[in-house]
């Protein structure tokens, strides 16, 4: 693979301390060659072309199917990825069919990924006689030969970056990898079975490419069987500053320079040297400054991307540092550059997440304010991450390990990040109190009540025997208080009363309080623990 003189995009780092630090630029072998197998789960949403979330999206992968669910997220555990990767076929009526590769990750268990659907035009119906569609600088033209019965038609185009086959852009040989730096690409769609010599006549605008040298380029389909592009014969006439040619067959095609490519690595070292982090290997190509969209981890970084930003490409690397914005003309020949990182671009914050027992959960949460897309692991209870926002609240939803939802709660972003917030991973947000020991429920009760005074707060639980559960303490918020509890027709007054009360949940505006508390016997020291979700009265 050639290893000349690459001009590409350089991506900034951005982490929450002011510096200067050094960036080292090194051409590491292609991480995607290797035939190593990973087996990782595959998180993330649907969204169309405004970053909108896409609810009730059909998702098939290796023959299953999947759909995302209200918030437009959808969850596949243990999805055997290789060198050459997997791809996603995408539908949902009123869109273009579409197609997403997952990149071959190292060393990764989640890979967090976006699908994004465009929005299909208006089908037209055309007769035998044939007809004509019009799209964004192109236009689609059904000669009577192509069709023997009446059908509806869509035919949309775009130049440029295409997002509806996202990460679609590469050809894989035995030994490297091109790239497809597309010039047009158009998307052809029809209920009439087209005959076996279709003349389906396309004509573009030679203004909407950035090519001058048209003989250059190659005409390919995406081919839906083996999900990778192919090559066809591209023979096109030059009329009036239109590009005429023929195309045999439905689906997505597109016209492009094929390139060979070429991978960088950025390492990041502060001033003495010392190394902050080794940043995800990326993709890039030879003779073009155009960074492709493809980003590997080599050292367990994890890969999420963002919006509304620009719609850039953001890398999250284990130090906290990001890679969020682009510049040009930077060559991997000067190995290194000086760059100062900008402070707060983005907030961090942190929290913990329980069960609803008030032990830790496992699992995972996604933040859904501003089209973030974003969703991470819960492991023992440890929330943590980086939003990029422009409101003053956020949305978590909680879903098990298994993508089971749990629960949605709406926290202001000011109290977040100057507290460590603890969050409730929990189905059943119903009031009650429940006392167990480490192998068994010693008791149920089926209300609680919690009343909060100027000087003491009560928590009361109680069930259909009449059987009364009663705790004090000073406290009205979140923490840790010293209190007294007392439950005689339960225990014989074989409990220790002076207990400390924990309150994770205290939680004015959907007004609950929950929590546990731990105490044990007086006679044999076997440890009890009571965890209570009541209304605030």
């Amino acid at each position: 693979m050639a290893k000349n003189i690459l001009y590409f995009l350089l991506l900034i780092l951005f982490v929450i301390s002011c510096g200067k630090d050094v960036v080292i630029i090194e051409n590491p072998p292609p991480p995607i060659i290797t035939d190593e197998i990973y087996e990782v789960n595959l998180v993330g949403f649907a969204s169309d072309e405004n970053q909108e979330y896409i609810s009730q999206v059909k998702i098939r992968l290796d023959g299953n199917d999947f759909e995302t669910d209200d918030s437009g997220l959808f969850y596949v555990s243990k999805s055997q990825i290789g060198k050459r990767g997997k791809v996603l076929q995408v539908e949902k009526d009123g869109y273009l069919t579409g197609f997403t590769r997952i990149a071959h990750h190292q060393g990764l268990e989640d890979i967090n990924l976006n699908v994004n659907l465009l929005k299909a035009p208006p089908s037209v119906s055309i007769g035998v006689a044939g007809g004509k569609l019009e799209s964004d600088a192109g236009d689609l033209q059904i000669g009577s030969s192509a069709i023997n019965q009446t059908g509806d038609f869509v035919f949309r185009t775009f130049f440029g970056e295409n997002t509806g086959l996202g990460n679609n852009d590469f050809l894989y040989f035995a030994n490297e990898v091109n790239y497809l730096l597309k010039e047009a690409t158009f998307y052809v769609d029809g209920t009439a079975m087209l005959n076996e010599k279709a003349n389906l006549k396309i004509a573009l605008d030679k203004e909407k490419f950035t090519s001058t040298d048209l003989s250059s380029l190659n005409l390919f389909v995406f081919d839906e069987t083996d999900l990778q592009w192919k090559k066809k014969p591209f023979q096109y006439r030059e009329e009036n500053e239109i590009i005429e040619f023929e195309i045999d067959s439905y689906g997505w095609w597109t016209i492009a320079d094929e390139v060979s490519a070429v991978y960088a690595q950025l390492n990041v070292l502060e001033n003495d040297d010392q190394l902050v982090n080794s940043a995800a290997a990326s993709i890039f190509f030879e003779n073009s400054n155009y960074s492709g969209p493809e980003l590997y981890t080599s050292l367990g970084g994890s890969i999420s991307t963002y919006f509304p930003i620009d719609k850039s490409l953001s890398v999250s690397l284990n130090s906290g540092a990001y890679i969020s914005e682009i510049i040009s003309g930077f060559s991997v020949n000067d190995l290194e550059k000086n760059i100062e990182f900008e402070e707060d671009i983005q907030v961090q914050f942190e929290g913990l997440v329980y069960n609803c027992d008030f032990t830790f959960s496992d699992g995972y949460y996604a933040i859904l304010t501003d089209g973030q897309h974003k969703v991470k692991k819960i492991s023992n209870g440890l929330l943590s991450g980086e939003t990029f926002t422009s409101t003053d609240d956020l949305v978590f939803n909680f879903y098990s390990e298994d993508f089971t939802y749990k629960s949605s709660k709406q926290i202001d972003l000011s109290y977040l990040t100057s507290n460590t917030q603890s969050f409730l991973s929990c189905s059943d947000l119903s009031d009650n109190l429940i006392v167990s020991n480490s192998s068994e429920l010693i008791q149920d009760f089926e209300m609680c009540r919690v009343k909060v005074r100027p000087k003491e707060t009560v928590v009361i639980g109680e069930n259909s025997d009449d059987e009364v559960f009663l705790a004090s303490f000073e406290g009205d918020g979140v923490g840790t208080f010293e209190g007294l509890i007392y439950f005689p027709l339960i225990t014989d007054n074989d409990v220790q009363p002076e207990v400390e009360v924990n309150i994770v949940l205290y939680d004015e505006s959907q007004n609950k309080v929950g929590g546990f508390i731990r105490t044990e016997y007086l006679s044999t020291d076997e440890e009890l623990t009571i965890s209570f979700i009541g209304n605030i009265e």
